[in-house]
């Protein structure tokens, strides 16, 4: 399968918007590592602090994340802290930026009821750079000890996807993935590549804002099923506000026909990112046109085949 590349993940602009809304003070190295690896799964997941208490590393998180995060603390009082990372559920990994808890990486327990700061949050590592050092693999008891003072680290990247993500698709909706649409997927699952633009025969030019998760891939799958749409595996999407979606945004899904008549071709249909009919939960909704009689009317195609969009997308110029 072709080698595409991944983007920058988190903007200079973004830390800057951060440093200036919360006056922090973030230091370089720890920007480093948001800039190289945030929205990337890394197989050195298991951190042991010198308590013995054992940490599950998730990922290095997004600025929206980071940015609601800082919210909550300004609002709760708390002294200045960057959330940087999650565990496998929720809770943030936090480097703490002053007072007694200065440069320590502590754990923000989030929906826990606390009297107070010190109880919200739990002690992780004495410093970041000992964070870094200490997370191995699951099979690995070897501390990485040898690394020079804020160098950064090079961590593995993990598979997105995964056999149970295919499996659990396949027993739901019937979707046999083809061998490059399955390494795609488990190398550029959410994350977004630099070659993001497919103009096809016909001179039309289709924008991919990023590869969709299996989690998305079910929801959408579910919207297909319901508009009785055939069987499809949306893959991507198309953003109108860039590379993700934010309440009332809309745009394109892009999906791999596995239906008789558009066999392999991979089709776009539109979607919205709405809030659903009692206005309590964010929902993906495709707006179709409910007057069409052969419902195919409502794709529009892209490519012949998965092969030939992935070889054809090119860097936006």
């Amino acid at each position: 399968m072709r080698e595409l590349t991944l983007s920058e993940r988190f903007s200079r602009l973004e830390m800057e918007k951060l440093e200036l809304e919360f006056e922090l003070t973030i230091p370089e190295y720890v920007k480093e590592y948001l800039y190289k690896y945030v929205g990337l799964y890394i197989t050195e997941k298991k951190y042991v602090n010198i308590h013995n208490k054992l940490f599950s590393f998730g990922e290095f998180i997004r600025y929206d994340v980071i940015h609601w995060l800082l919210l909550e603390f300004k609002e709760q009082g708390f002294s200045k802290v960057l959330p940087f990372a999650s565990d496998e559920g929720t809770w943030p990994f936090c480097l703490s930026l002053e007072g007694k808890t200065k440069n320590q990486v502590l754990m923000y327990q989030l929906e826990i009821e606390c009297k107070n700061e010190e109880d919200a949050f739990e002690f992780v590592a004495d410093s970041f750079e000992e964070f870094i050092k200490g997370l191995q693999t699951e099979s690995s008891s070897i501390i990485t000890k040898n690394l020079l003072h804020q160098e950064i680290r090079q961590f593995t990247q993990a598979d997105r996807f995964f056999e149970y993500d295919f499996n659990k698709l396949y027993a739901k909706f019937g979707f046999v993935f083809t061998d490059s649409l399955k390494d795609c997927l488990k190398k550029y699952s959410g994350v977004e590549v630099v070659e993001n633009t497919y103009t096809n025969k016909n001179g039309k030019k289709n924008l991919l804002s990023k590869f969709i998760d299996s989690g998305l891939i079910y929801r959408l799958s579910i919207e297909l099923q319901k508009e009785n749409l055939g069987i499809k595996i949306p893959f991507g999407l198309n953003c109108t506000n860039g590379t993700g979606w934010t309440l009332n945004s809309s745009g394109l899904v892009y999906c791999l026909s596995l239906d008789e008549n558009t066999k392999n071709q991979v089709l776009s249909v539109p979607f919205e990112f709405v809030l659903d009919d009692k206005g309590k939960n964010a929902i993906f909704r495709l707006p179709i046109d409910k007057t069409l009689t052969n419902k195919e009317d409502a794709f529009e195609f892209v490519a012949d085949s998965f092969e030939e969009f992935i070889d054809g997308l090119q860097a936006e110029e």
